[in-house]
């Protein structure tokens, strides 16, 4: 069982049938014109472009999930404490508004990665 890792790393090797080091062979050159690539695209524009993709709807969808569940969370544990605060209105706003958020941040970048066509 000492060989087992040298014996599985041939296995690969072999099944792999070409070397990892291998390139497609240069057959033409093409004189394309080079475009950065698609979800590049989405994170800039030029003055005067709409930006069409998804980010002023991921907002508050996703940011809808993360703000419900901060609030119930932090309404079920702020009554915990013997020598908390007996009135937990403040704390439940204050960390569901902050899980909102941070969740229509996360809502807003996966919006703008989504395009709208």
């Amino acid at each position: 069982m000492r060989n087992a890792p040298a014996v599985l790393l041939l296995l690969v090797l072999l099944a792999s049938g070409t070397p990892a080091f291998a390139e497609e062979p240069f057959t033409s050159f093409r004189a394309a014109r080079w475009e950065p690539p698609p979800f590049a695209l989405r994170f800039t524009s030029r003055a005067g472009q709409p930006r069409r993709d998804y980010r002023w709807v991921g907002t508050p969808v996703i940011g809808t999930g993360p703000g419900s569940t901060a609030a119930i969370v932090a309404r079920a544990t702020c009554g915990n404490s013997e020598h908390g605060a007996r009135d937990c209105t403040g704390v439940t706003i204050g960390v569901g508004l902050l899980g909102a958020a941070v969740g229509g941040a996360i809502g807003n970048l996966v919006g703008r990665a989504i395009p709208r066509r």
